[in-house]
Protein backbone atom coordinates (compact mmCIF):
# COMPACT_ATOMS: atom_id res chain seq x y z
CA UNK A 1 0.00 0.00 0.00
CA UNK A 2 1.17 3.50 -0.72
CA UNK A 3 -0.17 6.90 0.22
CA UNK A 4 2.58 9.44 0.13
CA UNK A 5 0.24 12.34 0.92
CA UNK A 6 1.41 15.64 -0.53
CA UNK A 7 0.49 19.31 -0.56
CA UNK A 8 -3.16 20.39 -0.59
CA UNK A 9 -4.28 20.72 -4.21
CA UNK A 10 -8.09 20.53 -3.94
CA UNK A 11 -8.14 16.82 -4.85
CA UNK A 12 -8.27 13.74 -2.64
CA UNK A 13 -5.21 11.64 -1.80
CA UNK A 14 -6.33 8.01 -2.27
CA UNK A 15 -4.10 5.13 -1.25
CA UNK A 16 -2.91 2.70 -3.89
CA UNK A 17 -2.67 -0.96 -2.98
CA UNK A 18 -2.53 -4.47 -4.35
CA UNK A 19 -2.75 -7.91 -2.84
CA UNK A 20 -1.32 -11.10 -4.30
CA UNK A 21 -1.52 -14.79 -3.52
CA UNK A 22 0.94 -17.57 -4.30
CA UNK A 23 0.56 -16.86 -8.03
CA UNK A 24 2.12 -13.42 -7.36
CA UNK A 25 -0.50 -11.65 -9.53
CA UNK A 26 -1.39 -8.36 -7.82
CA UNK A 27 -4.99 -7.17 -7.71
CA UNK A 28 -7.62 -5.52 -5.53
CA UNK A 29 -9.04 -8.84 -4.30
CA UNK A 30 -7.83 -12.34 -3.56
CA UNK A 31 -9.97 -15.38 -4.34
CA UNK A 32 -12.85 -12.99 -4.99
CA UNK A 33 -12.60 -11.41 -1.53
CA UNK A 34 -12.07 -7.64 -1.81
CA UNK A 35 -9.68 -5.57 0.25
CA UNK A 36 -11.37 -2.73 2.13
CA UNK A 37 -9.70 0.61 2.71
CA UNK A 38 -10.60 2.88 5.63
CA UNK A 39 -9.33 6.42 6.20
CA UNK A 40 -9.19 8.12 9.60
CA UNK A 41 -8.28 11.66 10.60
CA UNK A 42 -5.82 12.53 13.38
CA UNK A 43 -8.62 12.25 15.98
CA UNK A 44 -9.48 8.71 14.85
CA UNK A 45 -12.73 9.67 13.11
CA UNK A 46 -13.55 7.46 10.14
CA UNK A 47 -13.79 9.42 6.88
CA UNK A 48 -16.23 8.76 4.04
CA UNK A 49 -13.35 8.51 1.56
CA UNK A 50 -9.81 9.60 0.83
CA UNK A 51 -8.99 12.95 2.45
CA UNK A 52 -8.22 16.11 0.53
CA UNK A 53 -7.78 18.74 3.27
CA UNK A 54 -4.50 19.45 5.01
CA UNK A 55 -3.90 17.28 8.08
CA UNK A 56 -2.57 13.98 9.39
CA UNK A 57 -4.32 10.77 8.41
CA UNK A 58 -4.19 6.99 8.73
CA UNK A 59 -5.29 4.55 6.05
CA UNK A 60 -6.00 0.89 6.81
CA UNK A 61 -6.08 -1.84 4.22
CA UNK A 62 -7.96 -4.90 5.46
CA UNK A 63 -8.18 -8.32 3.85
CA UNK A 64 -10.70 -10.33 5.91
CA UNK A 65 -9.34 -13.69 4.78
CA UNK A 66 -10.57 -16.31 2.34
CA UNK A 67 -10.74 -20.05 1.98
CA UNK A 68 -6.98 -20.34 1.46
CA UNK A 69 -5.57 -17.12 2.93
CA UNK A 70 -5.54 -15.75 6.48
CA UNK A 71 -6.75 -12.24 7.23
CA UNK A 72 -4.24 -9.42 7.05
CA UNK A 73 -4.20 -5.68 7.61
CA UNK A 74 -1.80 -2.83 7.10
CA UNK A 75 -1.81 0.70 8.56
CA UNK A 76 -0.06 3.63 6.93
CA UNK A 77 0.20 7.17 8.28
CA UNK A 78 0.41 10.07 5.86
CA UNK A 79 0.12 13.84 5.80
CA UNK A 80 -1.47 16.39 3.50
CA UNK A 81 0.50 19.61 3.92
CA UNK A 82 -1.10 23.07 3.81
CA UNK A 83 -0.71 24.86 0.48
CA UNK A 84 1.87 27.65 0.91
CA UNK A 85 0.79 31.12 -0.05
CA UNK A 86 1.11 34.72 1.09
CA UNK A 87 -1.54 37.44 1.07
CA UNK A 88 -0.48 41.09 1.09
CA UNK A 89 -2.62 43.99 2.20
CA UNK A 90 -2.91 47.09 0.03
CA UNK A 91 -1.82 50.37 1.56
CA UNK A 92 -4.68 52.87 1.46
CA UNK A 93 -5.29 56.27 2.95
CA UNK A 94 -8.84 56.75 4.16
CA UNK A 95 -10.46 59.69 5.87
CA UNK A 96 -11.96 58.57 9.16
CA UNK A 97 -15.66 57.82 8.72
CA UNK A 98 -16.48 55.90 11.89
CA UNK A 99 -15.94 52.44 10.32
CA UNK A 100 -13.01 50.10 10.00
CA UNK A 101 -13.52 49.30 6.32
CA UNK A 102 -11.00 49.99 3.61
CA UNK A 103 -11.43 50.07 -0.16
CA UNK A 104 -8.19 48.11 -0.57
CA UNK A 105 -8.36 44.48 -1.66
CA UNK A 106 -5.55 42.18 -0.50
CA UNK A 107 -3.79 40.14 -3.17
CA UNK A 108 -2.10 36.76 -3.25
CA UNK A 109 1.58 37.58 -3.72
CA UNK A 110 3.15 34.13 -3.34
CA UNK A 111 1.78 30.69 -4.10
CA UNK A 112 -1.70 30.19 -5.50
CA UNK A 113 -5.15 28.87 -4.75
CA UNK A 114 -5.88 25.25 -5.55
CA UNK A 115 -8.09 24.63 -8.60
CA UNK A 116 -11.72 25.18 -7.65
CA UNK A 117 -10.91 27.22 -4.53
CA UNK A 118 -11.77 30.91 -4.25
CA UNK A 119 -10.51 33.69 -2.00
CA UNK A 120 -12.69 36.25 -0.30
CA UNK A 121 -10.36 38.90 1.11
CA UNK A 122 -11.24 42.22 2.69
CA UNK A 123 -9.21 44.76 4.61
CA UNK A 124 -10.33 46.44 7.77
Amino acid sequence: MNDAGGTYNGSSFPATFTIAGVDNKPGSSLEGVPVTVTYKDASGNTLAGAPKNAGNYTVQELFPGSRDYASASLLTNFKVDPRPMAVTAVATIVTYNGTTSSPGVPTITAGSLAPGDTANCTES
